[in-house]
């Protein structure tokens, strides 16, 4: 039994390609990017089984969330495909050959395999393997079969309903409705972030935090590498619309001279150090 942490993309890669008879995935969301990113792990061998367990519900279809032309994709190249739809699923399985299974939170997708923060486990007990097989042979009998022509067809009225979809937002982007529904979401966030502050959490220990926890994970980062990251971890108080002025002058972003600070405060501490300058500065933790 092995604990998998994020990115969960490279533990899945490196399972697939272990497969000789059949991939079994259950997995409720699935769209383009996370197919891609397993793709090419299997698609030489042209005499494996793939049984796939999602959720075609009409809501997850027209919020692209669950992307029929992924799974399309996904069926490409396999001797034997099977495709089945359960209403609810919420389980993610990756199950190989009966004998390596990868149970976990991630779903078929980007942000599942790479940008959230997922965990999981692969276990290889073969009594343990048998019975996950089971229990997901047992609820694709619940499920609905689904045909490579059906989701043929539902991949062409799919683009036609997301296509209306991206003009119905563009009707009533400027209406005050969807101002003021901006206004409001805008209020929650003030609130959320004025919460950390409230309990202690300075800007400058949030920033800081986060510094060691990448370090920590990936060893050592550049500067652009580092503020990418960040502000992936903190969307919310890492505003590009929000710049830093003195006297009337522009002197970049706002959340950048605060990840700045938290550098310098690190590295007067001894618990960073760093090696070139600007963009190209390489930080790493000092031992």
């Amino acid at each position: 039994m092995e604990l998998v942490k994020s990115p969960v993309e490279t533990t899945l890669q490196a399972l697939l390609k272990k497969a000789t008879r059949e991939i079994l995935i259950a997995s409720p969301y699935i769209n383009i990017e996370g197919v891609k990113s397993i793709k090419n792990e299997f698609q030489s061998k042209g005499e494996l089984k793939i049984s796939i367990l999602t959720n075609l519900s009409v809501q997850n279809i027209t919020s692209n969330v669950t992307q029929p032309k992924a799974i399309l994709k996904l069926c490409e190249g396999f001797k034997e495909v099977m495709v089945s739809s359960l209403h609810r699923l919420h389980a993610k399985i990756y199950l190989i050959d009966g004998q390596i299974s990868l149970i976990t939170s991630a779903n078929l997708t980007q942000g599942g395999l790479k940008d959230n923060y997922e965990y999981g486990v692969v276990i290889e007990d073969e009594a343990m393997v048998q019975q996950i097989k089971n229990d997901l042979i047992a609820y694709r009998r619940l499920a609905n079969q689904i045909s490579l022509e059906l989701l043929k067809e539902i991949a062409e009225e799919n683009e036609g309903i997301q296509n209306l979809k991206n003009e119905h937002l563009k009707a009533i982007e400027n209406s005050k409705l969807t101002k003021a529904l901006k206004r409001a979401e805008q209020q929650l966030n003030d609130k959320l972030l004025f919460s950390r502050v409230q309990h202690g959490q300075s800007i400058n220990a949030i920033f800081s935090e986060t510094i060691l926890y990448l370090l920590e994970k990936h060893k050592s980062l550049t500067t652009r590498e580092l503020n990418k990251l960040i502000q992936e971890i903190h969307p919310d108080i890492c505003d590009d619309k929000i710049d830093r002025i003195i006297n009337g002058q522009r002197f970049g972003k706002l959340w950048k001279h605060a990840v700045r600070n938290a550098q310098r405060h690190l590295k007067e501490i001894g618990k960073i150090d760093n090696l070139g300058q600007g963009r190209k500065t390489v930080w790493f933790l000092k031992q």
